[in-house]
């Protein structure tokens, strides 16, 4: 495995610290022309399609009503008689949505063996997300120190996302972003977007680090340190409940 950062774009951000990817090679330029020949495929005038879970499929995309390569992640009942929506994964960009029957259709096999899936699904190492209220902003401010910028990846370990219980493996990459030798869990937490992962260890060269950053935002109530305090658990909040009581 490689130890090297490589060049990636940012395409979906879904957490303050979970992501979806492209890696700048040949095959993300060779993307375009993937999605021009989409487009003169006419797919509007094709039949409607009902697939399959894990089916690939062209899905049309409710931002811009292009098609795409999608996966077919879960059938989304609409209730008795009425016909099933799908929520979908683009698998070249990483982002997720719910589309109705009419904007699905049957895609030729020689499109899925073009290339292989082009979005990786990432997660930044040692960065916890805040919940609730905070995470917009959380978002929000990831979007800031990523948008059109070539940023840089060092890939830290993989994991399987996928929910317990189901079949298959969603690989999820652990990884340090970088973007000039600025690291963006760093800047998250100093700008107090998000908070230091309680599973980073102790001899971990970011421990110290993003420590310091978090110390940094808590001073000067960034973000979600605005009162001083943000609980880190179910436990804590209801100890701060039952203190403002």
């Amino acid at each position: 495995k490689s130890k090297d950062p490589f060049p990636i774009i940012v395409t979906d951000i879904r957490s303050g610290n979970t992501f979806s990817y492209q890696i700048q090679n040949e095959e993300t330029s060779a993307l375009n022309e993937l999605s021009i020949s989409l487009q003169n495929e006419n797919f509007a005038r094709h039949p409607h399609h009902a697939p399959k879970k894990g089916e690939i499929i062209a899905a049309q995309y409710t931002m811009d009503d292009l098609w795409y390569r999608a996966e077919v992640l879960s059938l989304v009942s609409q209730g008795k008689d009425l016909a099933f929506d799908y929520e979908v994964k683009y698998i070249d960009y990483g982002n997720r949505e719910v589309l109705p029957h009419s904007r699905i259709r049957q895609l030729d096999q020689e499109f899925v063996d073009l290339m292989k899936p082009q979005a990786y699904d990432g997660k930044l190492v040692g960065v916890k997300t805040p919940e609730e209220d905070d995470a917009k902003d959380a978002i929000e401010g990831f979007k800031e120190l990523v948008s059109g910028r070539t940023l840089y990846a060092l890939e830290i370990s993989t994991e399987n996302t996928a929910p317990k219980g189901t079949k298959g493996t969603q690989l999820t990459h652990n990884v340090v972003l970088t973007d000039k030798d600025k690291d963006l869990g760093l800047e998250l937490i100093a700008n107090g977007y998000t908070r230091v992962d309680k599973r980073l260890k102790r001899e971990d060269p970011l421990y110290a680090l993003y420590h310091e950053a978090e110390e940094y935002a808590r001073r000067e109530r960034f973000g979600i340190w605005q009162y001083g305090y943000n609980p880190d658990s179910d436990e804590e909040r209801e100890l701060e409940r039952q203190l403002l009581r």
